[in-house]
């Protein structure tokens, strides 16, 4: 293209020379020679280099896209490592075998969370590091655990997000709760049963009874999700009725009352109350020892709960 270029000039240049419209002053054809040729050659080395480094960039990002895509970078390794024993790893590899042999670049790290967590209802906190060229590295965190359970007679640690962590035997240091709802199904393992707000409301009356009024050791929690209520249940066999279906105010209310009751009327430490039910606004309902006969018979029709 250039060497067309001057050949068109060159061509003009003669014409108008011809014709008289162009004056040119005597130089040295030699030198002219020469100054032509050293620009022509000045011309072409700059073309050339701007061949040469737009090959060279083509090349390199060429050998970058087939370095990238190579099984360098694919993940042939990963390392799970759990930091307390209420997590699975089994559960975690089988969450995310998918991965491996991808390319480490294209993990998202947060999608890998998602899929531990949507396995583990039970995991709180998750750290992923990338060691390139090809290692997944994952540590886990769960929940804290707050009760035992018992469900469809299998044991479960209850945890402070309402999920259930499978064990063999009960924490001796945990208080149990017994969760009434045939509703659970069967695979519930490391799932979230219950919402955590209704587990927060279960915590807040076992601490403030504890602080305020108990002298009598709770040695157990029943929960009855469909009715939202939660019985206390005392060492002396006293069972203390709670409505939960609505805020603390309503809660604060229902301790207020068993205060009064406790301080005016009855010591309920003492081992001759059945139940006290709360639930009712601006009213406590009581059975005594006395008539324990139809207070059991009230507690097994209405919960079916037995002596």
């Amino acid at each position: 293209m250039f060497n067309k270029v001057v050949n068109y000039i060159q061509k003009k240049y003669k014409l108008h020379k011809k014709l008289g419209k162009i004056k040119e002053k005597k130089l040295n054809k030699s030198k002219n020679r020469q100054t032509y040729q050293f620009k022509l050659n000045f011309k072409n080395k700059n073309i050339n280099n701007k061949k040469n480094n737009i090959i060279i960039l083509i090349i390199t990002i060429i050998w970058i896209i087939l370095f990238y895509n190579s099984s360098f970078f694919k993940i042939n390794k990963i390392e799970i490592l759990r930091e307390d024993p209420r997590s699975s790893i089994n559960i975690a590899y089988l969450s995310i075998w998918n991965i491996k042999w991808k390319n480490i670049f294209n993990i998202d790290k947060n999608k890998l969370k998602d899929k531990l967590k949507n396995y583990q209802n039970n995991i709180n906190y998750i750290n992923i590091s990338k060691l390139y060229p090809h290692t997944i590295k994952i540590k886990i965190w769960s929940y804290k655990e707050i009760y035992n359970t018992i469900i469809n007679k299998k044991n479960y640690l209850l945890l402070t997000n309402w999920s259930v962590v499978p064990i063999n035997k009960l924490n001796n240091k945990l208080l149990t709760i017994n969760i009434n709802n045939n509703k659970i199904g069967n695979f519930i393992d490391y799932k979230q049963i219950v919402k955590k707000e209704k587990l927060n409301k279960i915590v807040y009356i076992e601490n403030k009874l504890k602080k305020n009024l108990l002298t009598s050791k709770i040695i157990a929690i029943d929960f009855y999700p469909i009715q939202r209520e939660v019985h206390i249940i005392l060492k002396n066999k006293t069972r203390i009725i709670f409505d939960i279906n609505q805020d603390i105010k309503w809660i604060d209310s229902q301790i207020k009352k068993l205060l009064i009751f406790n301080k005016q009327y009855h010591n309920i430490n003492k081992n001759d109350i059945v139940y006290i039910d709360l639930r009712v606004q601006y009213k406590l309902y009581y059975c005594d020892i006395e008539k324990k006969y139809e207070c059991f018979n009230n507690l097994k029709r209405i919960y079916s709960i037995k002596k």
